[in-house]
C-alpha cells in the first residue's frame, strides 16, 4: 500500500517573534520566504504522517475530486498553508520578567481566530448503539433538512462532515433539528 506523507514544517515560536512589530499595542508579523526559512527548526520532523485532517485540506485546496497518488510521495502543497509552532521557552515560563511577559503577548497575538468552520463527526459509537449505517443517518439529517456530508471520501469511514459557515442562527437551528428528529428521537 503506497505511503503518503506531507511536508508540514515545524517553526520556532521564539524565532518567529524576533519579527514581530509592535505599532498602538498590537503585534503584527510580515514575514518574507527567507524570514520564514530561518524560522524552522534544524533537524525537526517536518514530514508527518497522512490523516483524515491533511486530507480534508487537500480537498479543500484542490477539489473535492482530490485523490491521493498511488505510488509513495511527499506532498508539499500544505506546506504553505499550516504549520506546527514550537513554543518551549515561552508558555512554560512565568510572566513575571519582563522579557518573558513580552514574549507571551507576542505569541498571543500569533492567535487571531475567526471561527471553525467544518465539524469532522465520528458517529461509530452512536450507530454502533442504534444498530444503524451511516447512510441511513445521513438520510435522517437530510429529511429534516440538515445539510451534511459523508466522511468516507475524507478518509472517515463513520464520519460526517458538517459546515459550520454560516451565521450562527442556522447552526442552532441545524443542531436542534439533530438532536429533536435525528438523534434523541
Amino acid at each position: 500500500m503506497p505511503q503518503t506523507k506531507y511536508r508540514i514544517y515545524e517553526l520556532s515560536a521564539r524565532t518567529l517573534m524576533s519579527y514581530a512589530r509592535e505599532e498602538n499595542g498590537v503585534y503584527t508579523f510580515q514575514l518574507n520566504r527567507t524570514a520564514t526559512d530561518h524560522c524552522k527548526i534544524p533537524g525537526a520532523k517536518h514530514e508527518q504522517d497522512d490523516c483524515a485532517m491533511f486530507f480534508q485540506l487537500m480537498c479543500q485546496l484542490r477539489g473535492d475530486r482530490y485523490r491521493e497518488r498511488a505510488e509513495d510521495t511527499c506532498i508539499t502543497d500544505l506546506a504553505d498553508v499550516i504549520f506546527y509552532m514550537d513554543f518551549s521557552g515561552i508558555f512554560d515560563r512565568s510572566g513575571a520578567r519582563k522579557k518573558y511577559r513580552i514574549r507571551q503577548e507576542k505569541a498571543k497575538a500569533l492567535f487571531r481566530p475567526e471561527g471553525t468552520y467544518m465539524l469532522f463527526i465520528d458517529c461509530a459509537n452512536w450507530l454502533a448503539a442504534h444498530g444503524m449505517t451511516l447512510d441511513e443517518l445521513l438520510k435522517m439529517g437530510w429529511d429534516v433538512g440538515v445539510v451534511w456530508q459523508d466522511g468516507r471520501p475524507f478518509h472517515g469511514p463513520t464520519h460526517i462532515r458538517m459546515n459550520l459557515a454560516l451565521p450562527r442562527s442556522r447552526v442552532e437551528e441545524a443542531f436542534r433539528r439533530l438532536d429533536t428528529y435525528v438523534f434523541n428521537a
